[in-house]
């Protein structure tokens, strides 16, 4: 029963039998021809579209107010005329009248509120508000759903300015119902909750079931049915507590679509004629219409075609009198459905395109997509496969968008008929497992185990349930309350508490941190001056006793060269100081720092052994910072391959270079000298180091040397900076 949905919101909430129409109409034989009597035509009017939704007599009704109030210049008269009028036109379809109407009733109320300054604004302001709910109910039905969400902010916005809880409640309920037909569940859910919050404090009952049989629906279209169901049966309840023939009807009927859903035929039109025999009792065309389509539905489903038949046309009858466009929709797509399984295919083609062509006027994706799908299976029994292939497509498509598991289910099947008529049977498997995975999810034992257990547990409640008191509803109330502000306390307790633990991890974690690459680089910094300063310290101190020996026995050559590596091994140990002291200073932690003191260094070697030499260095300036380790390895590898290049090689060229690409570092030392063999080296310790050195710094060094040709020594390192 979508295209009631928007009508539950629309006007004030009567009582559900005659009584208050029978009062309204013994007032009006009595009444003079002045204000009170266009008020008393317009509550009639109301009561016609509302409860017992009559179109002939709200416009007959309609008309006599709008004549009365024109008669007497009653300006609210005439614009509540032409706005409930405009409502009128809109259930019957004649959206394009109905819209005129409407426009006029919102030309006078802006009339009004410039020249009266006695009028209750706040009544305009809801009937306002009522005019741009009709408006955005057109733009629904029509498919325009931008539109629609936009309209209904407005409302939104009214009913917020004049303290309308329900209206506040309504507005958000359309503006999920839009959301629900765009296939956008999530927001919907979002939306429902908000309204069903706000109407809560309301007390309207009528508006809380209404809101969780949305809710029901939403869940129906996502394929949840238990939780479907378990909605279905609680706005059910509230109806029938407060006596709501209207809304019990439409839960039996919604009730009846899930078991419908589930191949459960018996409880589907059990809850469908019970839905009826309501519906015809307050005489609603409009709910009749669209149980008729769903009798038809089961009767189909049972391949008792002549009753299927008989309820389809009796569906479209009705909708084709009241404009129903979305009904009608419906209602092509099941007799061309029927045609289908008679092998009628003109005639299943016939009635599909027909319900296409309007679901496309109006917008209706879900529509459209059933018919996509139906056409292309009609198209694979005439093997017109290419037909076929462009309506399934279309189909699918359009289901993914809108989120309909079934629909997707249903095209995965005719794609994978298609495919196997073809004999195309790898992508006919393909899809016969996507079809079974989107069939299992939404048929599968829990689901139905959930169902039932909801439908007992409803029963059972329904006899059992006895009347609670007003003080046992406030100490329910007041412990809630309690309850929710111990689980907030608790929660924020929790929660600090969590908070701290995790400060505290990550102080200790950095501070544990921090000592362990303190202790690396003392353990470093020990490891060098043990290896580098020690050893040379110990050689200078043997040397100083030669120098004596030799002195005692006058022997000058010895001491003289004793004295030579003396002052060679201070050198050196001056030199491994100095770049110790470099290392560890923060400040030549850059790229131009590293680069200047290699420049430095070859210089010295080179120039000492006349070896010429070219820098390939970055001119530009880099912002580009190393690691201690990293600039202190790279060096050291940089020193040690220049410092065998100057002993060894026997080159008159050098080159060295430094470049940089998005990833890497690459170091290069090259030279024109003699050569070596590797393998026949006696004495490997310098390389082994620069191995070492490279691998610490997660960096890979290649060594190409060819006798009488030269080396090359590529050292390549992550970019660091």
């Amino acid at each position: 029963m979508l295209f009631w949905f928007f009508l539950t919101f629309l006007l004030p909430s009567f009582s559900q039998d005659n009584s208050l129409l029978d009062s309204l109409s013994t007032a009006l034989k009595t009444q003079k021809e002045d204000t009170a009597k266009v008020n008393t035509l317009l509550g009639i009017v109301r009561e016609f579209i509302n409860t017992n939704p009559k179109p002939d007599s709200a416009m007959y009704f309609g008309k006599v107010a709008l004549a009365l109030a024109t008669k007497l210049n009653y300006q609210m008269g005439i614009a509540y005329s032409h706005l409930l009028t405009g409502s009128t036109q809109w259930h019957s379809g004649n959206y394009e009248d109905a819209l005129k109407n409407v426009y006029t009733s919102l030309s006078i109320y802006d009339k009004i509120i410039l020249t009266d300054k006695t009028v209750d604004k706040s009544k305009i302001l809801k009937q306002r508000a009522f005019a741009y709910t009709v408006i955005g109910s057109i733009d629904f039905h029509k498919g325009n759903y931008m539109e629609a969400l936009k309209t209904d902010s407005i409302v939104l916005q009214l009913r917020k300015e004049i303290g309308d809880k329900d209206g506040i409640a309504g507005a958000y309920n359309n503006i999920g119902l839009v959301f629900r037909l765009q296939g956008n569940y999530a927001a919907a859910l979002k939306i429902y909750s908000a309204a069903l919050s706000i109407n809560q404090g309301t007390g309207n009952k009528l508006y809380e079931a209404n809101i969780i049989g949305n809710i029901g629906a939403t869940y129906s279209d996502m394929g949840n049915y238990a939780e479907a169901i378990k909605n279905y049966f609680a706005s059910l309840k509230i109806k029938e507590e407060i006596g709501n023939k209207n809304g019990i009807a439409t839960a039996y009927e919604n009730i009846g679509n899930i078991y419908n859903k589930q191949s459960n035929h018996p409880e589907a039109l059990k809850y469908y004629f019970n839905s009826l025999k309501i519906l015809k009792e307050i005489e609603d065309n409009a709910g009749i219409a669209e149980v008729y389509n769903n009798i038809g539905t089961v009767y189909q489903d049972q391949d008792n075609y002549s009753e299927a038949l008989k309820y389809h046309f009796s569906s479209l009858k009705i909708k084709q009198e009241l404009g129903i466009k979305a009904g009608i929709v419906a209602s092509y797509a099941n007799l061309g459905n029927i045609y289908y399984r008679q092998s009628n295919f003109p005639e299943a083609l016939k009635n599909h395109f027909a319900s296409l062509k309007i679901a496309e006027e109006i917008g209706d994706k879900d529509g459209i997509s059933i018919s996509c799908n139906t056409i292309g299976n009609v198209y694979i029994k005439q093997k017109k496969y290419s037909e076929a292939h462009q309506y399934l497509n279309k189909g699918l498509s359009l289901a993914k968008e809108i989120g309909s598991m079934e629909h997707i289910r249903d095209n995965y099947l005719g794609l994978a008929t298609l495919d196997s008529a073809q004999g195309n049977f790898k992508n006919s498997l393909g899809h016969y497992k996507l079809y079974f995975a989107f069939r299992d999810s939404l048929k599968n034992n829990e689901i139905t185990q959930k169902i039932t257990q909801q439908r007992m547990q409803y029963d059972f409640d329904k006899k059992e349930a006895v009347a609670k008191t007003e003080q046992e509803s406030k100490d329910v109330i007041v412990q809630q309350q309690i309850q929710k502000q111990k689980i907030i306390r608790n929660s924020f307790i929790a929660g600090s508490i969590l908070l701290l633990l995790l400060i505290i991890v990550l102080i200790n974690r950095n501070k544990l941190k921090r000592i362990v690459e303190m202790e690396k680089m003392r353990s470093r910094l020990s490891r060098d001056l043990h290896d580098d300063i020690g050893s040379t310290l110990s050689s200078i101190n043997i040397l100083s006793r030669t120098a004596q020996t030799n002195l005692k026995e006058k022997q000058d050559n010895k001491t003289k060269a004793s004295l030579e590596k003396i002052n060679e091994r201070s050198q050196r140990l001056l030199d491994n100081m100095s770049d110790i002291i470099w290392n560890i200073n923060p400040g030549n932690d850059t790229i131009e720092e590293v680069m200047s003191r290699m420049r430095e260094y070859a210089t010295t070697i080179l120039e000492a052994k006349n070896i010429d030499y070219t820098f390939n260095f970055p001119n530009e300036k880099m912002d580009c910072k190393l690691s201690m380790e990293v600039k202190n390895n790279m060096y050291l590898i940089f020193k040690e391959a220049v410092n065998n290049l100057s002993k060894y090689s026997g080159s008159t060229l050098a080159n060295l270079s430094l470049t940089f690409d998005e990833r890497n570092i690459h170091l290069k030392i090259e030279d024109n000298g003699i050569g070596f063999n590797e393998d026949e080296i006696k004495h490997r310790g310098g390389l082994s180091n620069m191995q070492h050195r490279a691998e610490e710094i997660k960096g890979v060094i290649k060594i190409n040397s060819v006798i009488d040709k030269g080396t090359v020594i590529e050292l390549t390192i992550p970019r660091y900076c």
